[in-house]
């Protein structure tokens, strides 16, 4: 079970009819995880952080500028994208 008790069957119903539709998913390659090292390197990324810039290097290679989450004082960091103003 999800967050307030959804199931994962509605959950994946959901993505799957709607999300998918008007969305293209992005997955890590090696462009990504060549600008993921680079990152996590020149910028000493310890801890759950390596996840962050994980979303960053896949943005960031995919040249995606701009980004929405809540968590935007984890990607500060990162000058290639920015937080979506709706988000910050």
């Amino acid at each position: 079970m999800f967050k307030k008790n959804i199931s994962k069957q509605i959950v994946f119903k959901f993505i799957n009819k709607t999300i998918l539709q008007i969305c293209t998913l992005l997955y890590p390659d090696n462009r990504s995880f060549e600008k993921f090292i680079q990152i996590i390197s020149e910028n000493n990324i310890k801890g759950n952080k390596v996840y962050d810039m994980e979303i960053a290097s896949i943005s960031i290679v995919n040249r995606l500028d701009t980004i929405a989450t809540f968590n935007h004082k984890d990607f500060k960091i990162i000058n290639e994208i920015s937080i979506l103003n709706e988000c910050k």
